[in-house]
């Protein structure tokens, strides 16, 4: 959203919220900016009392931060996003009011051993847990500081009563927890007329976690936003984009991303965030990027930045292979989605699974697969949709690479940015990666390209970032 002088009540209104939390947990939930990610957010509900686990704001000391079952409804303070950093392992949980992890307070002396804050940073040893599903459909939560697992302490007094504490070497009742999902989907705006409209996307995939082939690796926030920034125009003269889609991209970099679009363009934006996530057991949890430095840089995942007035966005989770060939482990992946209604437009990106013998989806059918969740996803009635990203596949008509039929149906229903204004074009184009293309921006059969280009160079991603300008009909 553009950051320009608001009202004296705004301003206030912020520094009232901000003087109610440790200044820890407000530097946090001003860097979280989750109300733009679209990460599954939970409740966790004590079986020993019927009651939602809370963070607590007060106390001092080691008090502050504390986590107790003592709520009879999920408001804020009682969600929390699932977050891994051993592929699914184990989970972490942050709380969706601070951008803070509960960790396990293991060095903490008698009845308050093992008690639970809402403290950390990011994800260490005290922060990772184990859900072990039970028989009834609860979890328990076994910490990874102590090997003990968490219990809700209903027989405790004053202000341990109902503390949370990672001490039991059993499951019985207070060791139980049910995980209640409390987003929920939201129904997408009506869309206005449609006419005629001039479209300008980009997309890129940044390279922005860990691949140390990459020059943003281990990236930071700044850094990452001005590279962006930089790329904006396929050319000195060209047009500045309406759309940017990200791949490979951590969530605590889309506030600053947002904030030098808005420097560079002179207009507001909106960047939103969806995760790509581990299955962890029976619960899926978001895959962290690592940390750069000592700074934690929240999910892995995929970004959009739209104009905005978009205020609709939703996360779509794509069926992925549980385990590669290897049997390591793979990543959950997504696509993510925002309307503009008044311009009748939905502007979707994906990243789909990896491909090849060393990869996660070694004959393509995965991908197939997600091609074909991609095309139900963005076929909604009323909207133009273009949509694109890395899917990890060559075009139809490539000289090389394998699993060239996945995008066959895709290609018969919309057109791609290298066919320009002819739907007949051979199904193919310049590279996006060393010498294949796997990076595309598709429009409507009847929405011609009347420019489609590429960056001169891929550094410092390994992607080379490509452009297409679309002439959307009225029709």
């Amino acid at each position: 959203m553009r950051r320009l002088i608001s009202s004296l009540a705004a301003l206030c209104g912020l520094l009232a919220v901000a003087a109610a939390l440790p200044a820890t947990a407000a530097q946090a939930a001003g860097s979280a900016d989750t109300d733009r990610a679209a990460g599954q957010r939970w409740a966790l509900k004590s079986q020993a009392n019927g009651r939602y686990v809370t963070v607590e704001t007060g106390g001092s000391g080691n008090q502050q931060g504390k986590l107790r079952a003592h709520a009879d409804q999920a408001g804020p303070w009682q969600q929390f996003t699932l977050h891994t950093g051993d592929k699914g392992g184990t989970v972490s949980l942050r709380s969706d009011a601070t951008g803070l992890f509960v960790s396990a307070e293991v060095k903490d002396a008698g009845s308050h051993s093992g008690m639970l804050r809402n403290r950390g940073t990011k994800i260490g040893a005290w922060e990772k847990f184990q859900p072990v599903p039970q028989s009834d459909g609860t979890f328990a939560l076994k910490s990874q500081a102590n090997g003990k697992y968490v219990s809700t302490e209903v027989n405790g007094t004053g202000a341990d009563q109902d503390l949370l504490r990672a001490r039991s070497d059993r499951v019985g009742a207070w060791e139980r927890f049910a995980f209640e999902r409390v987003d929920r989907d939201s129904p997408i705006p009506a869309p206005a007329a449609p006419r005629a409209d001039q479209v300008n996307v980009m997309t890129w995939n940044v390279c922005g976690n860990n691949n140390t082939q990459c020059g943003n690796a281990h990236t930071g926030a700044d850094k990452l936003a001005a590279e962006i920034a930089s790329r904006l125009r396929p050319s000195a003269d060209g047009p500045l984009p309406d759309a940017v889609f990200l791949q490979e991209f951590c969530e605590k970099h889309a506030k600053p991303v947002e904030e030098k679009l808005e420097q560079a363009t002179g207009h507001g934006w909106n960047v939103f965030f969806a995760p790509i996530h581990y299955n962890a057991g029976a619960l899926k949890a978001q895959k962290q990027c690592d940390t750069a430095g000592d700074v934690d840089r929240g999910s892995y995942g995929i970004g959009l930045a739209v104009p905005d007035g978009s205020s609709w966005f939703q996360r779509y989770d794509l069926t992925s292979p549980d385990t590669n060939i290897r049997g390591g482990r793979t990543e959950q992946r997504t696509a993510l989605c925002a309307a503009l209604p008044n311009r009748a437009l939905l502007l979707c990106t994906t990243h789909f699974s990896a491909g090849g013998p060393a990869y996660d989806d070694a004959d393509g059918s995965f991908r197939r697969a997600q091609a074909g969740e991609l095309l139900r996803i963005v076929g909604q009635p009323g909207y133009r949709t273009v949509f694109g990203g890395d899917f990890n596949v060559v075009p139809p008509d490539a000289a090389k690479g394998e699993s060239r039929d996945v995008l066959e149906p895709v290609y018969a229903r919309y057109r791609e940015c290298a066919q320009l204004g002819n739907p007949g074009a051979p199904r193919d184009g310049r590279p996006t990666i060393r010498d294949m293309k796997i990076d595309y921006i598709f429009a409507p059969k009847n929405a011609p390209f009347t420019s489609c280009a590429l960056s001169p160079q891929a550094s410092p991603s390994d992607h080379r970032t490509l452009y297409g300008t679309i002439a959307l009909p009225a029709a």
